[in-house]
């Protein structure tokens, strides 16, 4: 879930990547993060506290990570980690006044900074959006189609015993194209065997004698 101040960053204040996890695209310089908190009940009189800072931005195949370079002094954070699975809705803000930005609802991670209402606001600095928002929206599509076929998976092999690995297979390899098909937005037709038409018999030819 969303955290800030966790991700695990090399000397040059790049991400260290997960296990399994694959790089996508980054932009080095240049990116405003805003991260709009909301005060816990009680507090504050239910107002939200705001926290900007600049730098660079990672997308990868699992998270968004939002970095602020170490030459920048006493931050009021250092990094920001969205896994995928943790934005909960994206709207791209047209304002009339100012910038616009990527807007992005997050779920918070247990005791990583941030509570249940927080919201992010990314914005570049003299380069346009729509192709980084175009492939972060298909990155979270390959994530939840990821997370769904998993969960499948685990519920497959919850009901099916060893002994029919067989028809399991016959059974997943045909929803999983339907899953694909609703992830992607295309029509995916799964063979249906044909059906048995009417019982034929064949008898032998009658045989004929002259008399």
């Amino acid at each position: 879930m969303a955290s800030i101040n966790w991700a695990q960053l090399d000397p040059n204040s790049t991400p260290i990547l997960l296990p399994n996890e694959v790089s996508i695209t980054s932009i080095p310089d240049g990116v405003e993060a805003t991260l709009v908190v909301p005060d816990q009940a009680g507090q504050n009189g239910g107002s939200e506290r705001r926290s900007k800072e600049v730098g660079r931005l990672f997308l990868t195949d699992r998270r968004v990570i939002f970095v602020v370079p170490e030459q920048y002094s006493r931050p009021s954070f250092r990094s920001l980690s969205i896994p995928l699975l943790a934005i909960l809705s994206t709207s791209f803000q047209q304002p009339f006044f100012g910038a616009n930005y990527l807007a992005m609802e997050l779920k918070p991670a247990a005791d990583g900074g941030l509570v249940h209402g927080t919201k992010a606001e990314i914005r570049f600095k003299d380069r346009p959006m729509f192709e980084f928002i175009s492939i972060l929206e298909k990155s979270r599509e390959r994530e939840q189609f990821r997370k769904r076929e998993t969960e499948f998976e685990d519920e497959l092999r919850m009901c099916c015993s060893f002994h029919c690995s067989a028809d399991r297979s016959l059974i997943l390899n045909p929803l999983r194209a339907a899953m694909y098909s609703s992830a992607s937005g295309s029509r995916v037709d799964t063979p249906v065997p044909p059906a048995p038409g009417p019982a034929t018999t064949t008898e032998a030819p009658p045989s004929y004698y002259d008399g």
